[in-house]
């Protein structure tokens, strides 16, 4: 594969398995896995464009609740089932997230969140790399 393939396909890294919180507890009695992907650009400046005017807190909380793929945010009965036990409407993996987590679990979420997307790398960090 040439390098102009190369850019055009990438190797992604596989999603992150991981258990939030103690308290999610499968019918095995074992703590449930939750599973994070990557967000696409495209999917990470739209969610960022919504949330823009809320900032940069409400913006971590939206990228890290769309990133979830298990549990699945914006699954349609699940959105439905939190309204009804938060008496409220919920419409948005971020509102849903909200309305399932502590703050405690909140805040581990988007910890999970950006140490996966390594959002935290500066750009000398970024040079270094190239460089080797």
């Amino acid at each position: 594969m040439n390098d102009f393939e190369r850019f055009l396909n990438p190797e992604r890294k596989p999603n992150i398995r991981f258990v939030l919180s103690e308290e999610f507890i499968g019918e095995d009695g074992k703590p449930l896995v939750w599973e994070m992907r990557q967000l696409s650009a495209a999917e990470g400046l739209e969610i960022e464009r919504l949330n823009a005017d809320r900032g940069d807190t409400e913006v971590l909380i939206a990228l890290a609740a769309s990133s979830l793929v298990v549990p699945d945010l914006k699954d349609q009965k699940l959105l439905e089932t939190l309204s009804e036990k938060a008496k409220t409407t919920v419409l948005s993996p971020s509102q849903a997230a909200k309305a399932m987590l502590t703050m405690a679990e909140l805040f581990k979420l988007m910890k999970v969140y950006h140490s996966f997307c390594k959002m935290g790398e500066s750009v000398d960090e970024l040079i270094a790399k190239a460089k080797n």
